[in-house]
């Protein structure tokens, strides 16, 4: 039975959105391309969670343990159990630097268990026409899960064996409590999910307690988890965004002046005194700038601004702030002064969700923002997973759908090459849309140096991209 979705209507030989996400909850097996035997269908509308298996076996239903130990095979051709030490001593490992001291063998099992919890809140739909469309969270699921079957279906073509079992938390704590305490989910080599963060909170503190790897696919929160190396942020924090505009723009060449403005939010003054406090961390590395503050007033004129610019620099100015009004005057200030000085704008990852901005200015003043995600459509990685989501879902695929492919392909291709030691080797992934570094952190530290306790680890890997006269986005870095 395949797997049919359509977002925007239901054509014929298409489901409504209330079937795929209905259909979310069915259990599937996916086989190497040399099994022709039918895929089998079980409605499990009053279950927590459906199968799929690119390996051509089902998920073994394994007693509740409280770490996990597997049967396995290491490099050198001998099985061991196979568990992670109490006293697991992370700075050993290559996601700190890429050296790895001392060298892991790469233990292999003859099957990986991932765990995928998404909110579709199946349950409370039905397919009777009654319901013409679905709640955000449960089409952000939905999304999310379509391109992460077109990854496991480019796994499966490589004979990657991993057996998947989706649940479903319908964004609920207590939900997602209830399914950590299911029989099988301790036996997981990797959990992907849940997106939001009560949900994501609850499963944190049972993977950490399992020593479970769990990735965190898009809430960017660093307030999730404490002390917990098996914790992957995808979504790098708008801290982690801050960090990457000031490397690129501190690296580029020419002598420069940077002011950041901001609102009167503690938040954005945050943000903007994270500036000066990179700047002060980096002078060692020949990487220190002059950074002024400058809270926004709307008395200001832009004589006032004018003070804080250089006529003989390049003159950085960072807009830490998202609020809409501030963003319209602050450029419209600093567009009267472009003609007298060499001005770039740089403003936060989110502003891309904004509906009212100045484009005319950001155009005119070489607006460069960051993201985590860029979909570049002349590449042959995104045609082809165009075209491959358009034949199975009759529909071409969301930002949402590509996260969920790229991660899903990441961690999939990392696990075949590493096994269970996939844990040693987070850092560099290359992905079709976003790229995966993951580094330890803590909060409100923001560097690449070894953190000893990590209070979880966060991807690093973001892209610079600058709007350009066709108002359109170019990447940069």
């Amino acid at each position: 039975m395949s797997f049919c979705a359509c977002l925007t209507g239901a054509k014929a030989g298409q489901t409504t959105q209330t079937e795929a996400v209905q259909q979310a909850g069915k259990v599937r097996e996916y086989k190497p391309a040399n099994v022709t035997k039918a895929d089998s269908t079980v409605n499990v509308a009053n279950k927590t969670s459906n199968t799929i298996s690119t390996s051509g076996t089902s998920v073994n239903t394994k007693p509740l343990g409280v770490v996990k130990r597997a049967k396995t095979t290491n490099s050198t051709g001998s099985t061991s159990n196979y568990e992670r030490p109490a006293d697991y001593n992370y700075t050993d490992t290559a996601v700190h630097s890429g050296n790895i001291s001392p060298t892991p063998n790469i233990i292999s099992s003859s099957s990986y268990d991932i765990s995928i919890l998404l909110p579709f809140s199946a349950m409370y739909y039905r397919s009777d026409g009654n319901m013409d469309s679905l709640p955000k969270q449960s089409v952000r699921a939905l999304e999310f899960y379509e391109g992460v079957l077109v990854g496991l279906d480019y796994l499966r073509n490589k004979n990657v064996p991993l057996n998947v079992t989706v649940y479903d938390t319908e964004k609920k704590a207590s939900k997602a409590q209830q399914i950590t305490s299911s029989p099988n989910f301790s036996q997981s080599d990797l959990i992907i999910g849940p997106i939001y963060n009560k949900p994501l909170k609850e499963v944190a503190r049972y993977a950490q307690q399992h020593q479970i790897y769990q990735v965190s696919p898009l809430s960017p929160s660093t307030k999730i988890a404490t002390n917990n190396p098996y914790y992957l942020v995808a979504s790098p924090s708008v801290e982690t965004h801050c960090e990457a505009m000031y490397d690129y723009f501190s690296q580029t060449g020419g002598s420069k002046r940077v002011l950041t403005v901001c609102g009167n939010s503690l938040r954005e003054n945050d943000l903007a005194k994270l500036f000066q406090r990179l700047s002060m961390n980096t002078q060692a590395e020949g990487n220190y700038l002059n950074v002024a503050h400058l809270t926004h007033d709307y008395m200001q004129t832009e004589k006032d601004m004018e003070a804080y610019l250089s006529p003989s620099e390049k003159n950085i100015i960072v807009i830490t702030s998202s609020d809409e009004l501030v963003i319209n005057d602050v450029t419209r200030k600093l567009n009267m002064l472009r003609g007298k000085y060499d001005i770039t704008l740089y403003g936060m990852p989110n502003w891309k969700r904004l509906n009212n901005l100045p484009f005319d200015y950001l155009a005119n003043l070489n607006y460069h923002t960051s993201s985590n995600f860029w979909l570049d459509k002349y590449s042959t990685e995104h045609q082809n997973f165009k075209r491959d989501y358009y034949a199975k879902f009759n529909n071409y695929p969301s930002d949402n759908a590509a996260k969920g492919f790229d991660l899903m392909l990441h961690f999939g291709e990392l696990i075949n090459q590493y096994g269970n030691s996939f844990g040693y080797y987070l850092t560099n992934g290359t992905g079709v849309y976003s790229n995966f570094n993951f580094v330890p952190t803590i909060p409100g530290y923001h560097s690449n140096s070894v953190v000893a306790n990590p209070a979880y680890l966060e991807n690093k890997a973001v892209h610079i991209l600058r709007y350009t006269s066709n108002y359109s986005f170019e990447k940069v870095k």
